[in-house]
């Protein structure tokens, strides 16, 4: 079944057979996939601005539980040092004591933290000032960016961005809706071709920053990972796509990434991938659609196109 028809704000079943939206459950996790924080020094970390570089990464590895010795650089943001370590961590260091420590935590440590919840709320918890967040769902339901852009197209997002942009490439369709310099900004892709898992795997990502970054990441401690589908569509919401619409509105969203397994033929890809994607383009594009059905006529008849 297609899933790319209308559906009511206020129904709380799938147009499919009375399915409950928990039925979706399984196809649907939360993440968070950037955490960028400053902390005052004496208050967390019981270290002064006069102490050395090696003293601050010392006791930011305990902290953090990083591993490996970092590359230490030079920093940015008015910072004099960095510390990069390969696990996906950065430490800024070397301003102002009313600058404190900047840390950077990528998706790629997030993603092995056992208890990323709990990460965040100690962050809360001792006063850590967070300038931005990105908070995630992945789901594995058939599903593709386009779609959100059609909608856009048939001016179906809800939305207060002005800003929609679609960008195709090798890894895939990725669309934006916001502005990049502004206070949230959002990005659907293909996870999947991104990380060539071949699976099917859409990540719906908000990037959150300033102010609402640490009002976003309260709110995340306060609520659990249910929080981030409200999140989310509070900024985008996607009523006609029905994928979107389950994703923003499952409970009990279980955190990390989703587990994937590979198809494992050509026909799994079609049927899973391949036949639905063409149907939604020959729903929203009526000259595409004729073209198509005449190339599939040709192929019947063992015509040439």
């Amino acid at each position: 079944m297609v899933w790319n028809q209308k559906v009511s704000l206020n129904s709380r079943l799938c147009k499919d057979g009375g399915k409950s939206m928990q039925t979706f459950n399984q196809y649907i996790t939360g993440t968070i996939d950037w955490i960028s924080v400053t902390f005052s020094l004496a208050t967390v970390f019981g270290i002064s601005n006069s102490m050395g570089l090696d003293n601050v990464v010392a006791a930011l590895k305990i902290w953090f539980n990083l591993k490996g010795n970092p590359t230490i650089g030079k920093g940015k943001y008015s910072y004099e040092y960095s510390a990069i370590f390969d696990d996906g961590a950065i430490i800024y260091w070397g301003g102002t004591a009313q600058m404190g420590i900047h840390v950077q935590l990528h998706g790629k440590y997030l993603q092995n933290v056992k208890g990323m919840l709990d990460l965040l709320r100690k962050i809360v918890n001792v006063g850590g000032k967070i300038t931005r967040i990105d908070i995630a769902l992945d789901t594995t339901e058939v599903s593709c960016a386009d779609d959100v852009y059609h909608a856009y197209e048939r001016g179906e997002l809800k939305t207060r961005a002005t800003n929609v942009m679609r960008i195709q490439s090798l890894s895939g369709t990725t669309v934006y809706v916001g502005s990049r310099y502004s206070d949230r900004y959002l990005r659907i892709y293909d996870k999947g071709k991104q990380l060539k898992t071949g699976t099917i795997w859409t990540r719906i990502e908000l990037e959150v920053k300033g102010l609402k970054a640490n009002l976003y990441a309260r709110v995340v401690v306060s609520e659990g990972f249910d929080a981030i589908p409200l999140l989310i569509r509070s900024f985008v919401d996607v009523p006609s796509v029905g994928w979107y619409y389950r994703a923003t509105r499952v409970t009990n969203v279980q955190s990390g990434i989703p587990k994937v397994s590979r198809m494992r033929s050509t026909q799994e890809w079609l049927e899973s991938v391949a036949i639905p994607c063409l149907v939604r383009e020959m729903q929203s594009d009526e000259i595409f659609k004729m073209r198509a059905l005449k190339m599939l006529a040709c192929v019947l008849d063992n015509v040439e196109y």
